[in-house]
């Protein structure tokens, strides 16, 4: 016997800023010495360090046709006055449910939602082997199950009839599929030390956000990921551990905070090489803490990037082999182990290759006149390349998955440069370019305490630069995240608010994203770009009117 259910909802999908579906893998569950860019730079004396050490550390609205609406899992017991009717014949339904009366597993830790596609609101979620009832088949696929008396609906991708091995991240060897760039060192990683990984899956720690990937355009992907925030100067510490630059150990309540105060995307830098062996098998123990801070984000619905931040030495773009090598294998593990994961994650590839202390100062200066920049950036974009190859080959949702090519240095400016061309893709329009713009320098980054104004020739600068990237890539259909900027503290409060409000205004306007830089440097001048206190769970004073700015910006 068929018994048909008509949803009979109006649905009035708020997408947030934060996205319409659920942080990260949704059908599962789950400026320091070595610096950022001042990419308009064009002397000597323009160029600076900016991340140093510091010592501080959719809606989905669901609208019943005869009165007020009530919980979309509670299907049966009110049919005349819920938002979902049980009847014997449907003529209108949105979807249809066949009868069924099966035992499944969960094979990882997934989401349950109130109706069958990522569509509906989450309602809880199973555990890795979790068994459920079902009692449904939808005819979009999902299947309806019995969640705790109530009705729900999970993807049929993710139950399985028979009972999963609930395993760990580092159990799997250098033989998997995702490995093939690791095969050279398979023989001896494989049977060193257990804290160092070869070949990766997701952890199985209930928390994992695995979901399908919704297929969102670059527009929309734009929006939804609205305002971010950087985590500077913590995984990207080049030292053992995230508190190596003297910020504090990063928490759920941070990650919490920073939702709060309104950032819906996160930057995570982490330095890789700081974590692996000398083949770059990274140590599973930091996948996993990367994992966690990671999930906390997704658990506030936000958009989460990652990328290998200061591995200048594994990426060196004057040295073209080793570079491409490092980024495949480090790639290839990352990729393996958030596989699963939904649109909500995004890779970017690396962080401001360039050539760093280069005699003739072009390391923050592209030059298509100049050999050795025109070398790194044609190894810049090999390397590029062999990071969507290696992440798309992982298959899982990293077959459709957004991700950040580089360019020379990070810079805006060289990203705008005819040279620099995206690497080709399986896949359309999910290709972002991720730059970085401290712009005016003299205002931004410079230390003299003489260029604080926020003045006319500092508004054209700002303008100039986000209408190139929008002329060659965003008005083409290619995304782009400013992936850093900011403003240094120089007593300057109304002036560092103006350019906030301009610069991010701007950015939207022409349909760029931006993630501000915060190293947590609560001081004036040089490398000031703190805002908020990690240790106190607090805002700056001195960074209040900037991110007011940053936060009016986005009106």
């Amino acid at each position: 016997m068929k018994r048909f259910i008509s949803a009979l909802l109006i649905l009035t999908m708020t997408l947030s800023l934060c996205g319409c579906a659920s942080g990260a893998t949704d059908e599962v569950f789950s400026s320091d010495a070595a610096v950022t860019s001042a990419p308009e730079v064009t002397t000597t004396a323009e160029v600076t360090t900016t991340e140093e050490t510091t010592t501080e550390e959719v809606t989905t609205t669901t609208e019943a046709t005869t009165e007020a609406t009530t919980e979309a899992t509670t299907v049966a017991t009110e049919a005349t006055t819920t938002a979902i009717v049980t009847t014997e014949e449907v003529t209108t339904a949105a979807f249809t449910v066949e009868e069924s009366n099966m035992t499944m597993y969960a094979k990882a830790a997934v989401n349950v939602r109130s109706g069958p596609s990522t569509d509906y609101d989450r309602i809880g979620h199973l555990d890795q082997g979790e068994e459920v009832t079902v009692t449904g088949i939808a005819s979009t696929g999902w299947y309806q199950i019995d969640y705790s008396g109530t009705v729900g609906y999970v993807s049929n991708n993710y139950l399985q009839s028979e009972k999963p091995t609930v395993t760990t991240a580092a159990t799997t060897t250098a033989t998997t599929a995702a490995t093939t760039v690791a095969t050279a060192a398979a023989t001896t990683t494989a049977t060193t030390s257990t804290t160092a990984m070869t070949t990766t899956t997701s952890s199985s720690s209930g928390k994992a956000h695995v979901d399908e990937i919704i297929e969102v355009d670059p527009e929309d992907m734009i929006e939804a990921m609205g305002l971010g925030w950087n985590l500077g100067n913590s995984f990207d510490s080049q030292g053992s551990s995230e508190t190596s630059w003297g910020n504090p150990k990063t928490t759920e309540a941070m990650i919490d905070y920073i939702s709060e105060l309104g950032f819906t995307t996160i930057r995570i830098p982490v330095s890789w090489t700081y974590h692996c062996d000398s083949d770059y098998n990274i140590y599973e123990s930091f996948l996993e803490r990367v994992q966690e801070v990671v999930d906390w984000a997704l658990e506030n619905d936000m958009y989460v990037i990652i990328d290998s931040h200061h591995d200048d030495a594994a990426f060196d773009p004057t040295q073209h082999d080793q570079a491409v090598e490092y980024i495949t294998k480090i790639w290839t593990q990352i990729a393996e182990w958030f596989k699963d994961y939904d649109e909500h994650l995004i890779f970017e590839v690396m962080n401001e290759p360039r050539i760093v202390g280069d005699s003739n100062n072009h390391e923050w200066d592209y030059s298509s006149s100049y050999a050795p920049t025109v070398s790194a950036m044609k190894t810049i974009m090999d390397c590029n390349q062999a990071f969507v190859d290696v992440v798309r080959a992982s298959g899982g949702n990293n077959s459709t998955r957004y991700l950040m090519a580089s360019t020379y240095c990070g810079s805006a400016y060289s990203a705008v440069n005819s040279d620099f061309v995206l690497p080709t893709d399986t896949v359309s329009d999910r290709i972002m370019v991720s730059v970085h713009a401290y712009t005016p320098y003299n205002l931004c980054q410079n230390t003299n305490m003489s260029y604080t104004t926020f003045d006319y020739s500092a508004k054209s600068d700002v303008k100039s630069i986000l209408r190139q990237l929008y002329n060659k890539f965003t008005k083409n259909g290619i995304p782009v995240v400013m992936t850093e900027f900011g403003c240094i503290f120089k007593e300057n409060d109304d002036e560092r608010y103006e350019w906030a409000k301009y610069f991010v205004s701007t950015a939207k306007e022409y349909g760029i994203a931006c993630v501000v830089w915060d190293n947590n440097a609560d001081s004036v001048g040089d490398n000031a770009f703190g805002i908020f206190n990690r240790r106190q769970l607090s805002v700056y004073a001195n960074a209040e009117k900037y991110l007011q700015g940053l936060l009016d910006g986005m009106k």
